[in-house]
């Protein structure tokens, strides 16, 4: 989870889940693996790097680019 945030992914993919505790049997409650993906997911933001084209001062409420 640490390289996904350091390299600034916008989130996770989860393949395959099969081999999660869907019992709760592990002694951790059930989920434990999806619980501390998503808690660790929470909190988490990516700022956004963007470099246009930027967003022209029009306020009929409808988005345009500049050229």
């Amino acid at each position: 989870m640490n390289w996904l945030k350091e390299e600034g992914f916008g989130g996770i993919m989860i393949w395959s889940v099969d081999m999660d505790d869907f019992r709760g049997t592990c002694g951790a409650g059930k989920y434990p693996l999806i619980k501390a993906m998503k808690k660790e997911l929470l909190s988490y933001s990516v700022k956004l790097e963007y470099d246009g084209p930027y967003e022209t001062g029009v306020r009929s409420g409808k988005y345009t680019t500049k050229d």
